[in-house]
């Protein structure tokens, strides 16, 4: 490899590949992103990420029984909300602000470091609106 002293950000690679649809010409210029290694790790949508007090935090889909208990010890939460929410099935949807660690923004994901198990449920849109123990409705993926 060589440095092209025209640009800074232009590398000029010689590599012989199979070019079975004719789509690549001699000399032609192409955007490309070289990777100097891999590993496979968990990680969240930017999308999904939000700060407070420089403390990134997604909001974990979680169902009322597993929070319930936190909620009704809260002294944040209003005493008629925590009544409402007793009242509904445990299985209601609900959502949790929980903290996370993440590497470095790539391919507009961060790398989980630390805060959340593999198959965890979190929320990719309107996050702004939201708050810990809210209601969620989850809508189809598809």
């Amino acid at each position: 490899m060589s440095g092209d002293q025209s640009s800074p950000n232009t590398v000029l690679v010689k590599a012989a590949f199979p070019n079975l649809s004719g789509r690549l010409k001699t000399g032609q210029y192409v955007t490309n992103r070289i990777v100097t290694s891999t590993s496979r790790q968990l990680s969240v949508p930017v999308q999904a990420v939000m700060m407070q007090a420089q403390q990134p935090f997604v909001y974990q889909v979680v169902p009322l029984s597993r929070a319930l208990p936190k909620i009704k010890a809260s002294t944040q939460i209003p005493e008629a909300t925590k009544q409402k929410l007793e009242k509904l099935p445990p299985s209601t949807p609900i959502v949790v602000q929980s903290p996370v660690q993440l590497g470095a923004l790539q391919n507009s994901r961060y790398p989980l470091l630390s805060g959340l198990a593999r198959g965890t449920q979190i929320v990719v849109s309107n996050t702004a609106l939201l708050r810990s123990g809210m209601l969620v409705k989850i809508a189809n993926p598809n």
